[in-house]
């Protein structure tokens, strides 16, 4: 487990980054996840183009593999 800070308050997440309490979710935390997975320029597209970029385009901002959005999991 890791520890962020939000707004004065520890917020515990897991190893991969996700909310280790579900009550602990408000705006200001997800902003602070958002950029702690590099996922800001989301935001910026959005405004600058009034629409959200393909998904390959994503992958390759978060610095995954081109067709991340292929992968299956499993």
């Amino acid at each position: 487990m890791e520890w962020i800070k939000s707004v004065g308050k520890k917020i515990k997440v897991d190893d991969e980054g996700f909310l280790g309490e579900i009550t602990d979710w408000d705006e200001q935390v997800a902003k602070k996840l958002a950029s702690r997975e590099g996922i800001k320029f989301l935001r910026a597209y959005h405004a600058k183009f009034n629409a959200f970029p393909i998904l390959n385009y994503v992958c390759k901002n978060i610095h995954q593999p081109k067709e991340c959005v292929n992968e299956r999991i499993y």
